[in-house]
């Protein structure tokens, strides 16, 4: 768990995938290869979390949330296409993105 909240924390204030690679090697002992998959895991789970986050600030319920999520497959789109996980930062665009994807 320590892990994952280092890479979601040095992710979420935008250090570069190196960087992140570098400190994780240097303080968790973790190989290139391991680094590599748990950022690209993080990557889209940031932009799960900020899509949801956006969705609550906009007035969404959890059970809004979750029907918006399972009906617009938003967990399998992101999770397959690098393009929507870019938008976590702008998490307006990747409601919009996903919404649009789904009609």
């Amino acid at each position: 768990m320590g892990i994952t909240n280092t890479i979601a924390a040095l992710y979420d204030v935008g250090v570069n995938d190196e960087e992140i690679a570098r400190v994780l090697n240097k303080f968790w002992g973790i190989s290139s290869r391991e680094v590599d998959e748990r950022i690209l895991f993080e990557m889209h789970n940031a932009a799960k979390r900020e899509l949801r986050h956006y969705l609550k600030m906009q007035g969404y319920s959890d059970v809004d949330i979750q029907h918006f999520m399972i009906s617009t497959k938003a967990d399998a789109k992101i999770s397959h296409d690098k393009d929507l996980w870019k938008l976590s930062k702008t998490p307006e665009k990747l409601f919009k993105a996903v919404k649009k994807e789904s009609k």
